[in-house]
C-alpha cells in the first residue's frame, strides 16, 4: 500500500510540473488483485495427520500437528494419581491421558462398573452446562474394553470421549469442540469426520 502511494505521488507531482491532471493517472492504475485465500486447516484432512507414538504410553495415535505432552498429579479418595497427557488445540481440542492405578481394572464385571462410574463423573461434572447424552456404547480396541460417549454442552460445544482399559491403565482419548453448521468445511453432525478420525486412530501397543 505504501508504495501504491508512493508512485501515485510521484505521478501527481509529474503532472503537476507539465500542466497535466491526476484524475486520468488514477483512473488508470488497476488495483491489484485479491491474495489467494489460505489453505485449509490439516484438521479437515484426518488421512494425512501425523502419527504420535508414545512408548512409555504404550499407545500411538493419529494429531493433526504436534501435541504438547504434560504430567500432573490428581488428588482422589485413594491417594495420589499421575496423570499423563498430549493435547493439540486446532480447529477442535484433541487429548489422549493415561492413569495407573494400583491392581488391574479390566476383567468384565469391573471395567462395567469403572465405565459407569467414569460416565457418572463426566455428566456430573457438566450439569451445570445442561450437559445432553447423544450417543453412548461399549467398543473394544485392540481387544481391549472401552466406552466411548458423545456429550452436548448447552447446545453450543460439543465432546467425544472413549475410554479403553489396559490391566491397571485408564487411557482417555478426548476430542472437544463448538457445533458446526452443516454448510462448514466436514461440518456434518458437528466435525464428526474429524473427531471420530482422531478417536479411532487410538491404537494400543504390545504390553
Amino acid at each position: 500500500m505504501m508504495r501504491q502511494l508512493l508512485r501515485i505521488g510521484i505521478v501527481f507531482g509529474f503532472l503537476a510540473m507539465n500542466g497535466g491532471t491526476i484524475a486520468t493517472s488514477v483512473s488508470a492504475q488497476a488495483p491489484p488483485p485479491p491474495p489467494p485465500p489460505p489453505p485449509p486447516a490439516r484438521d479437515y484432512f484426518p488421512a494425512s495427520w501425523e502419527q504420535y507414538e508414545s512408548k512409555e504410553g504404550r499407545f500411538r495415535v493419529r494429531f493433526p500437528g504436534k501435541p504438547k505432552e504434560e504430567s500432573s498429579i490428581q488428588e482422589t479418595s485413594t491417594g495420589k494419581l499421575n496423570v499423563h497427557s498430549m493435547r493439540y488445540k486446532g480447529l477442535l481440542a484433541y487429548q489422549v491421558s493415561y492413569i495407573d492405578f494400583a491392581k488391574p481394572l479390566d476383567d468384565a464385571a469391573t471395567a462395567k462398573q469403572v465405565f459407569q462410574a467414569m460416565r457418572a463423573s463426566a455428566l456430573e461434572a457438566s450439569k451445570e452446562q445442561n450437559s445432553l447424552v447423544v450417543k453412548e456404547k461399549e467398543v473394544s480396541v485392540n481387544g481391549y474394553p472401552g466406552y466411548f460417549l458423545h456429550i452436548e454442552f448447552n447446545g453450543k460445544m460439543v465432546g467425544r470421549l472413549e475410554w479403553v482399559l489396559v490391566s491397571n491403565r485408564v487411557y482417555t482419548i478426548t476430542v472437544e469442540g463448538r457445533k458446526s453448521s452443516t454448510n462448514e468445511l466436514e461440518g456434518k453432525d458437528d466435525f464428526e469426520k474429524i473427531a471420530m478420525g482422531f478417536i479411532n486412530s487410538f491404537e494400543v501397543l504390545s504390553q
